[in-house]
């Protein structure tokens, strides 16, 4: 009979702890970017009905490059984020400063294996992939640093966040832009914007300090009124493009999952520093997103295969 050690015993709760925190840190953590890009991508090719080996192959491509800039991101922004608790236990390289040693394997091996999905789409693919990597470098690291410059910080985040993975699906698969193309692409415009101005709301005292942006140069209680005004506008014009018909009433459930960030982001206060959102929120609502996009996905590619 085989005997189980005390030390295995104690040890096995440590190895699964150890699991779960790299797989946070490395991906959880972030599921909000990553699994937003993969949700815009996945939509374009659903809308316009071109799934296939190599699009699924892009979708996979894109999410990559979009995990590896907000890692990246993160890289440039530790010394900032080390100033405040929550940023801290958020940034992989607060908490573990040796991983900075990886920053130029991981980015390497990143874009190396993404390269060959981008190169398949011919001059088309490889002018996405050099637009991604000189987007994140100059948005996060210096002497650009972008997310430091008032003005271009938010104009930067509306353009590339969501609207431009939405707008390379469309250009590399050579799909037709249509009315349901252009109200998504302002959707996803003021969505973006949206993040950028409600992070800025969220880290406004610790920006104070150690950084510099729109809402730290134009203040705490003019960027939320831009966010109400925004926020309103998704929500009126979302409205308007399912009540015409414009958007097909299959897709109201992702907008439906997005609705409790759209009212946190209405409930913010002018004169004070507002709550977080909860972090269990925004793992169940993106799981949730991510699979029903699945279904949608499988469905659709039953249907073309």
């Amino acid at each position: 009979m085989t005997t189980i050690h005390q030390n295995q015993i104690k040890s096995a709760p440590a190895v699964v702890s150890r699991v779960f925190w790299h797989l946070e840190c490395w991906g959880l953590k972030r599921i909000d970017a990553w699994g937003v890009t993969f949700l815009v991508c996945a939509l374009a090719l659903v809308v316009h009905h071109v799934i296939t080996v190599q699009t699924l192959l892009l979708l996979v491509a894109i999410t990559a490059n979009y995990w590896l800039g907000y890692w990246l991101n993160d890289y440039f922004d530790a010394a900032h984020d080390s100033t405040d608790e929550f940023k801290a236990s958020q940034n992989l390289f607060v908490q573990r400063p040796g991983l900075r040693r990886l920053v130029w394997v991981v980015t390497v091996l990143t874009f190396g294996l993404s390269a060959a999905v981008f190169l398949s789409f011919s001059w088309r693919g490889l002018t996405i992939l050099l637009m991604n990597f000189l987007v994140m470098w100059m948005y996060s690291a210096p002497p650009l640093r972008l997310k430091s410059r008032p003005g271009l910080d938010v104009l930067t985040h509306a353009l590339f966040v969501q609207t431009w993975p939405y707008m390379v699906c469309l250009w590399l698969t050579r799909s037709p832009v249509t009315q349901l193309d252009g109200i998504l692409l302002g959707l996803f415009f003021l969505t973006s914007l949206n993040g950028q101005l409600n992070q800025q709301i969220r880290d406004f005292e610790v920006d104070t300090r150690t950084d510099t942006n729109f809402a730290t140069r134009v203040g705490r209680a003019k960027t939320v009124f831009a966010l109400k005004v925004s926020t309103l506008a998704v929500v009126l014009l979302s409205l308007l493009a399912v009540g015409s018909g414009t958007i097909p009433w299959l897709f109201v459930p992702l907008g439906l999952l997005a609705l409790p960030k759209a009212i946190y982001q209405m409930s913010h206060r002018r004169s004070r520093a507002s709550r977080r959102f909860p972090r269990h929120l925004v793992y169940i609502i993106t799981l949730l997103a991510l699979l029903y996009m699945s279904v949608l996905m499988i469905l659709e590619g039953t249907a073309e295969f």
